[in-house]
């Protein structure tokens, strides 16, 4: 007996089964961070994002950063326990482990990237201070 898969349907399984979804995440972080490099002001938001004023820094923002950390990190262990439980013989976490860790920081600077473009651009908090 043959199964035909039509239209939809075809799309969401070989998306879901065939195709890993960070393939797509991260051509799209890569699109919205080509977009802003033709556009005005991008060296400001460069510069703003790894040229960082350490004398702005606070011990309540240490330990609301440490805070934060901690909390991410117990998602991440939550996460992964369910993961592990759940996913049986067939999981290879040492794959899964780097693909994480290469895709994760790359999309999170990208999306950093477009977030001060667009606050740089768009005047939408000229100074960019946190907190105002």
């Amino acid at each position: 007996m043959e199964i035909f898969i039509y239209g939809w349907e075809a799309w969401w399984g070989c998306l879901y089964c065939c195709i890993p979804i960070s393939y797509y995440i991260n051509g799209i972080s890569i699109i919205l961070i080509g977009y802003p490099m033709t556009l005005p002001r991008l060296k400001e938001s460069f510069a703003f994002l790894f040229k960082p004023d350490f004398s702005k820094i606070a011990p309540s923002i240490i330990i609301s950063a440490i805070g934060q950390a901690f909390f991410s990190l117990s998602l991440g262990m939550g996460v992964l326990i369910t993961y592990i439980k759940f996913g049986g013989r067939t999981l290879f976490i040492a794959l899964d482990y780097l693909t994480n860790n290469i895709n994760i920081p790359l999309v999170a600077v990208l999306a950093a990237i477009v977030a001060t473009w667009i606050c740089k651009t768009k005047s939408l908090n000229k100074e960019l201070e946190c907190g105002k």
